[in-house]
């Protein structure tokens, strides 16, 4: 949980530094120009259990499961700047 100071400058920058560990924990080769627009599903970096488990992840950091039917995983995850923000929109309060 976030501080009750924390700015969501901070809360973001968190969130980010989470993903890149797990990412990074799967061998995930991201590269050293990280930036929003790094893609994650159709370049070969996630495999398909990659994918299952990222779905695991996301289920955790918003505090419910998904609902595939309710999203368009190769939209809504396609680079690491779009599961962020997937994850901003559907975070429980």
């Amino acid at each position: 949980m976030p501080d009750v100071d924390s700015t969501p400058a901070d809360v973001d920058a968190a969130l980010r530094e989470r993903l890149v560990a797990f990412l990074q924990g799967l061998n995930v080769d991201l590269g050293r120009d990280l930036h929003d627009e790094t893609p994650l599903l159709g370049s070969g970096l996630l495999d398909s259990l990659g994918l299952v488990q990222l779905a695991a992840w996301i289920e955790g950091e918003i505090g419910q499961p998904l609902d595939p039917e309710r999203f368009d995983l190769f939209e809504d995850w396609r680079t690491l700047g779009k599961v962020l923000e997937f994850i901003r929109r559907h975070r429980k309060p």
